[in-house]
């Protein structure tokens, strides 16, 4: 596509700036330091930096590869910044785990191993490939949740029903 549309460009660009200023501001000015708004404006970064590169694909006439990159590379942290930041609101932590900043560096680190040795510009199937792969374990993990919750929770779920009943009555 080409420029041919400035206000939806404007609009597109604006929302993507709007989100860098609402990651940063949880991120480093809010000042009760909540965990939740943590997570939340690193989510909310790895979006930005994700529809940043669809708008920056979308609307330029010239493709630099590495941004490209950059925006297949935040959308691998996108499903793992939005799990922890659920779970610390579902849970209400009052900081971030050890453990959760240790799986995002890995995850942060496997990244950038794989975004040095296979860079975007040369590996552009096997980037495709890695999107594609993103995409069928997420789709895996919602199916068996799915599976897993139909099969296991009701049957469960029926069974307390069925002991409760039968207890009080």
């Amino acid at each position: 596509m080409t420029f041919d549309n400035p206000i939806l460009f404007f609009l597109c660009s604006l929302g993507v700036f709007n989100g860098f200023l609402v990651s940063v501001y949880f991120l480093f000015f809010e000042k009760r330091k909540r965990t939740q708004n943590t997570l939340f404006g690193f989510l909310v970064l790895m979006l930005s930096i994700r529809i940043g590169k669809s708008v920056y694909s979308l609307f330029s006439e010239t493709k630099d590869l590495l941004v490209m990159q950059i925006g297949l590379s935040a959308c691998f942290l996108i499903g793992v910044s939005l799990f922890f930041y659920l779970k610390s609101s579902v849970e209400n932590r009052k900081k971030i785990p050890v453990s959760w900043k240790i799986h995002v560096l890995v995850l942060f680190l496997i990244v950038l191993i794989v975004g040095f040795f296979k860079p975007y510009r040369i590996h552009i199937d096997f980037w495709r490939s890695f999107v594609v792969f993103i995409y069928v374990v997420w789709g895996g993990i919602f199916f068996f949740q799915g599976f897993y919750y139909e099969i296991f929770t009701k049957k469960y779920l029926r069974r307390i029903f069925t002991v409760q009943h039968l207890s009080y009555g």
